[in-house]
C-alpha cells in the first residue's frame, strides 16, 4: 500500500517537474523493527524503554499540532469545529475503553 502510494504521488509530480518518488522512511523503518523484533528476542528491559520513548515521542507530536494551531482562525470558525472535536474525541475514549474493556475480558 504504501508502495502504491508513493508511485501514485510520484507519477503526480513528474507531470509538474521530474522529481524522485517520495520515500516514508518513517514507515520503512517501521517495517524493519517489526521484522527485527520477529526474528530476534528483545530484552524486556529495552522494549520497556522504547515504549516509554514512544510515549514521548507522541506526546511531543500531539503538542506541537496544538501549539501550531492558529487560535484566531478557529475562533472566526465558531464553536461547530470545537463541538465537533470534542464529540469526535469523546467517541474515541469511549469506543477505545469499550474495546480494550472487551478485549480484557475475551483474551487470556
Amino acid at each position: 500500500l504504501l508502495l502504491l502510494s508513493s508511485v501514485r504521488q510520484w507519477g503526480r509530480r513528474t507531470l509538474r517537474r521530474n522529481a524522485a518518488p517520495p520515500i516514508p522512511w518513517f514507515a520503512l523503518g517501521l517495517v524493519c523493527v517489526a521484522a527485527l523484533n520477529s526474528v530476534v528476542t528483545v530484552p524486556a528491559s529495552l522494549l520497556k524503554w522504547a515504549g516509554s520513548l514512544s510515549a514521548l515521542a507522541m506526546a511531543t507530536a500531539m503538542a506541537a499540532n496544538g501549539l501550531d494551531a492558529d487560535w484566531s482562525q478557529i475562533r472566526k470558525l465558531g464553536p461547530a469545529p470545537l463541538v465537533l472535536a470534542t464529540t469526535l474525541w469523546l467517541y474515541l475514549m469511549l469506543v477505545g475503553a469499550g474495546v480494550a474493556h472487551f478485549l480484557v475480558g475475551v483474551l487470556p
